[in-house]
């Protein structure tokens, strides 16, 4: 059966699809293929020798901040109007993107009641939603408009509604369904296993101070180690170079040449260091409300304030550190080869390359992220390029290993081993923003 082919106009429909029972704008599928049509035929371009990247944001220039919040940030987005709207196509798009940085502001576009789309401002301070996604600070905010389209590679056309990715057309893929493969299903069993690790480190060592430790804090922990291997894998796909993540106990390094071994174990040590300290703090501000705050008594006993600001202080330090060695082991993908991690997220090795030769017979696309039989699909392993059938034979060899690979066309995709079969999932769910603000908030 010959494959499918996805245009602008499918992206449109499914955009709509998500759009309709949020808002009552009056956009249409014309007006969304139009806008979508430009997108994809300016991220063909170039301007002085450059790829063209930037994001648009969907906004009415009549009405463009209608429920402001009650107190307004000092990073908060604003617009910035042109003192005459542009027509919006492709060649003046390709311009005026030179303007924009599409990790820290956007174009503002309309179209009239013609349908004729024109560009009547820009947005600033969008810098703090790349943040989010890419988690080296910040607890996000609103985002303006109605939609966001961003252009992150030739061909490829993202959508989001607010904070949540709502579909996109990569040359002719149209990708509707990103599989939560980390929350659910045989991957998120085998990465269980690991995170109860994290949690039960975490909880003996504040018993040991002293602290409270409830149950409300299990999911807040999973949710912080969840969310560091997503930023590794979303920093690793900004590389825009490929690598693969292997995460295996390594007791041996059986079919694999680690060309630079290495036992990094810093990352494990700030993500306990960080989840004590936060639990910690919580105690603390507990105690003064319930004990001053509540109370309303006019002093707090001096070293108790202390104590709430060095540990503020030292919350800000961890996620720094978080932050930096994320960074750190993101990068070491740059190499050719694989990275090597173990249980506890402690890099093993980098660079390394794969030994098993023998090719496999069978390769299943799951349909869920169940992996569910039923909805297997098979395909021919040599369907895929060197670095992901790599990981194929290497995850069916070792059926306790997950192998993660992110090609240089920024698809991210997972694999491992069920019932002697080799199965993986496309599009899988990576972009976990409440995960992300776990790490500034905690319950």
């Amino acid at each position: 059966m010959a494959a499918k082919h996805y245009y602008p106009q499918d992206l449109a429909r499914l955009v709509l699809e998500q759009l309709r029972p949020h808002h009552n704008s009056g956009i249409t599928e014309q007006v969304l293929t139009a806008l979508y049509e430009i997108m994809y035929f300016a991220s063909m371009k170039t301007e002085e020798s450059e790829p063209v990247q930037f994001t648009l944001t969907y906004i009415d220039p009549e009405n463009p901040d209608p429920s402001p919040p009650s107190r307004i940030v000092a990073d908060r987005w604003s617009y910035i109007r042109f003192d005459h709207c542009v027509p919006l196509d492709v060649s003046t798009l390709v311009k005026v993107a030179k303007a924009i940085d599409p990790s820290a502001s956007s174009l503002a576009v309309h179209a009239n009641r013609e349908g004729n789309l024109y560009i009547w401002g820009m947005i600033d301070q969008s810098i703090r939603f790349n943040y989010m996604i890419q988690r080296n600070q910040g607890d996000g905010q609103e985002r303006p408009g109605e939609f966001q389209a961003t252009i992150a590679g030739i061909g490829n056309v993202s959508v989001y509604k607010g904070y949540t990715l709502i579909g996109s057309l990569n040359h002719d893929v149209l990708i509707r369904d990103y599989h939560d493969v980390l929350r659910s299903g045989p991957v998120h069993t085998v990465l269980s296993a690991y995170i109860n690790n994290y949690i039960n480190r975490v909880k003996s060592t504040v018993t040991q101070k002293g602290y409270i430790q409830d149950n409300h804090w299990q999911e807040w922990l999973k949710e912080i180690w969840l969310g560091v291997l997503c930023r590794i894998l979303l920093n690793v796909q900004r590389y825009q170079h490929g690598g693969g993540l292997l995460i295996n106990s390594f007791e041996s390094f059986e079919n694999l040449n680690a060309k630079y071994q290495i036992h990094y174990s810093r990352l494990k040590r700030a993500l306990q260091t960080f989840a004590e300290k936060q639990i910690i703090k919580n105690d603390i501000d507990d105690y003064i409300f319930k004990n001053f705050l509540e109370r309303l008594y006019d002093e707090i006993p001096i070293q108790l304030y202390l104590d709430k600001l060095l540990h503020s202080l030292e919350l800000d330090e961890s996620l720094e550190e978080i932050a930096g060695c994320i960074r750190f082991v993101s990068s070491l993908s740059r190499v050719d080869g694989v990275v090597l991690l173990d249980p506890d997220l402690v890099v093993k090795g980098f660079g390394a390359e794969i030994t098993i030769a023998d090719d496999l017979r069978e390769v299943f696309i799951a349909g869920d992220s169940l992996g569910t039989p039923q909805l297997l699909q098979k395909v021919d392993f040599n369907h895929f390029g060197t670095r992901h059938r790599s990981m194929m034979r290497y995850c069916f060899q070792h059926q306790d290993s997950i192998g993660f690979v992110i090609s240089q066309d920024r698809d991210i995709r997972a694999m491992m081993a069920i019932d002697r079969k080799l199965v993986l999932w496309e599009n899988i769910k990576v972009q976990y923003i409440e995960a992300y603000k776990k790490l500034d908030t905690a319950p």
